[in-house]
C-alpha cells in the first residue's frame, strides 16, 4: 500500500478525526497509491476534507488501484491524479464510494475501468478529467463530469447526459439523457 488514512475510534462520545491534510504523494509498484478508510473501532467520521496530490504515480505489475475512497470518507480534493495501466484485478483507477468527492485535473489510459462509483459515490463531482472508461453499474452517476470533449468521455451535469462514442454502457450516443425527475 503507499499512503493510508484512518481515523480512530469514538472517544468519549467524541469522533477521532482525519481532516485538512495535504499529502504530495508519489509511489512505485503499490498495490494503491492512496486508501481514505473508515474509521477504525467503531468511529463514524471517515477521511475527510483531505487534499491528495497523487504525482508522478509508478503503478507497477502489483497495481489494482490508483486511489479507493470508502464510504465514510467524503468531500475530499484529488488533484492530478494520473493512472495508466491499471489491469490487475479489478483495475480500477479510481474507485469511490465516499458521497461529494471531488477530482480535478486528471486522467487515466490502459487501465481496465478508469472510474467506478460504487453505490455510496453520490454527489462526486470531477472537473477537467479524462477517465476513457467507466463503471456505473451500481446506478450511481457524477454530479458533475465536465472539461473533456464529449467523444473522450461523456459530459454529466446533475441532470443530464451526453456523450459520443458509447462509453457509458446502455446509454445512446448524441441524446440527452434525464437522470432525474
Amino acid at each position: 500500500e503507499g499512503l493510508i488514512m484512518r481515523s480512530g475510534p469514538t472517544v468519549g462520545g467524541t469522533d477521532s478525526n482525519c481532516y485538512w491534510n495535504e499529502v504530495h504523494i508519489s509511489t512505485i509498484n503499490t498495490k494503491r497509491t492512496f486508501w481514505l478508510r473508515n474509521a477504525s473501532g467503531g468511529g463514524n467520521s471517515g477521511a475527510n476534507s483531505n487534499y491528495i496530490y497523487p504525482l508522478q504515480v509508478n503503478l507497477g505489475a502489483n497495481a489494482n488501484y490508483v486511489g479507493y475512497i470508502e464510504s465514510q470518507c467524503s468531500e475530499n480534493n484529488i488533484h492530478d491524479l494520473s493512472g495508466n495501466g491499471v489491469v490487475g484485478t479489478p483495475g480500477i483507477a479510481l474507485y469511490i464510494n465516499g458521497q461529494h468527492n471531488r477530482v480535478y485535473e486528471s486522467r487515466t489510459e490502459a487501465c481496465t475501468v478508469g472510474l467506478k462509483l460504487g453505490p455510496g459515490g453520490t454527489g462526486c463531482m470531477f472537473f477537467g478529467v479524462d477517465f476513457l472508461t467507466f463503471d456505473f453499474s451500481d446506478g450511481v452517476y457524477p454530479a458533475y463530469l465536465m472539461g473533456a470533449d464529449p467523444s473522450a468521455q461523456p459530459i454529466c451535469r446533475p441532470d443530464q447526459i451526453y456523450q459520443t462514442n458509447s462509453q457509458i454502457p446502455g446509454l445512446n450516443n448524441v441524446i440527452t439523457h434525464m437522470l432525474f425527475g
